[in-house]
């Protein structure tokens, strides 16, 4: 990754949606005013919103949310959500709204293109992974309980109007899994924010809420980031250090556990391995370990695969990244490593440069591949489309003469410094 700090990065790679979303502000002040600090109510955004979701989308999406051993849907009367399972999601559904019950379609992104584009936009300029559940809730319903996330959410009011309360954090920084997520009562004081169509509120982790709808029905899609943590990088560095280092692998004493000096013991050994863990520490591979879980994370976007399987391309073709790719270049095992969301593409070590460039260069053409030979050129790209790397560039033809590399957008890579 390029040198800079996390808004300088964070303005490099994103898209206008995230700016059109959080103005009048700019991105480093909310970086630095109220990511993970404060919430913050943005209104009359709709021109975004009804780009990603529309009111008459809500049948579609449950409809056709369920997979194979899954719910379609959850739901929720001032309590925790409960899956519903059913083979008639429909009619379930309308039954339970008519008693009352808010309904959630989680995990939106996979289903829905305009909101897997905009959570890849907030994954690309965040560098955490983010997903989207749909929230539809009667009038007058509260759907949970008092409780807080372990993730940052931007609520988007769809229709309807919605009130929010939302308190101080009861636990910084709260982890996946924590007891104290639901709350017997929401705290004091806490501030009410009330979502009409078109707003957006962000609420950073940790921070206690309610959710009411009012008079008229409620759609709202709460859009969640769900941030890799130091631990995250502790973790990694870890198993890293364990994987070269026998020290880190070696069992404890026998009787050393529940003895009287066992806790002295334990400290020293502490003591030694974290020395060990400090000298030893390899940023480069933690750092790339950290890149490929966020990326594993992720979900690829349709990119023409099977289109282009057996294609035989010219030199002259122009090529630019596939929708939603966030590219990573590393060297791994003799092998150069191009990653990205849903996969990788490995080859020989030679050609390490050049897949930087492809990470680095968001339009070219198939002669502008550095390192390689004609066919060799070829047969990378026809590779690198197959498996959803590159696409056509159709705003260029064949006919194009100009420079796509200088022509090129701001972009996003994951590369490091080489």
């Amino acid at each position: 990754m390029r040198d800079g700090n996390c808004a300088e990065v964070c303005v490099a790679a994103t898209g206008m949606d995230l700016l059109a979303l959080l103005q009048p502000l700019a991105l480093p002040d909310f970086l630095s005013r109220h990511w993970e600090r404060e919430p913050l109510l943005l209104t009359a955004k709709h021109d975004l919103l009804d780009r990603l979701l529309g009111e008459g989308d809500l049948e579609s999406l449950i409809a056709w949310h369920g997979r194979s051993g899954q719910p379609p849907f959850s739901v929720a009367k001032n309590s925790a959500v409960g899956p519903r399972h059913t083979s008639r999601p429909l009619p379930d559904a309308r039954r339970a709204y008519d008693a009352g019950e808010t309904i959630f379609v989680p995990e939106i992104h996979l289903r829905w293109g305009p909101f897997a584009d905009f959570c890849r936009m907030l994954e690309t300029a965040f560098r955490h992974p983010v997903g989207a559940t749909l929230v539809f809730s009667p009038p007058n319903a509260q759907g949970l309980t008092p409780h807080f996330d372990a993730a940052a959410v931007f609520a988007m009011q769809i229709s309807g109007e919605k009130t929010w309360k939302v308190a101080r954090p009861v636990r910084e920084k709260p982890l996946f899994g924590d007891p104290l997520t639901d709350l017997p009562a929401l705290p004091e004081p806490h501030v009410d924010y009330r979502l009409t169509p078109g707003d957006v509120l962000y609420v950073p982790m940790g921070f206690p809420h309610i959710a009411l709808s009012g008079a008229a029905p409620s759609v709202h899609v709460s859009v969640y980031i769900n941030c890799i943590r130091a631990r995250d990088m502790i973790a990694r560095a870890l198993a890293l250090a364990a994987d070269a280092d026998v020290a880190f692998r070696q069992p404890l004493a026998p009787g050393l556990l529940g003895s009287t000096d066992g806790a002295t013991a334990i400290a020293a050994l502490f003591r030694d391995l974290a020395d060990r863990l400090a000298s030893g520490f390899d940023a480069e591979a933690t750092h790339g370990a950290l890149v490929h879980e966020m990326l594993g994370q992720m979900h690829p976007h349709p990119a023409a695969r099977f289109n282009w399987g057996n294609a035989v391309l010219d030199s002259d073709q122009p090529l630019r990244h596939a929708p939603g790719l966030l590219p990573f270049v590393s060297q791994s095992d003799g092998a150069a490593v191009i990653a990205y969301p849903g996969g990788q593409t490995r080859g020989p070590a030679d050609i390490f440069r050049t897949l930087v460039f492809v990470a680095e260069t968001p339009r070219f053409r198939v002669r502008d591949l550095p390192g390689l030979d004609a066919a060799g050129q070829r047969v990378l790209a026809e590779r690198l489309l197959s498996e959803g790397v590159l696409v056509p560039d159709t705003d260029h033809g064949p006919d194009f003469g100009g420079d796509l590399r200088a022509a090129a957008p701001e972009h996003a890579a994951l590369v490091p410094s080489v």
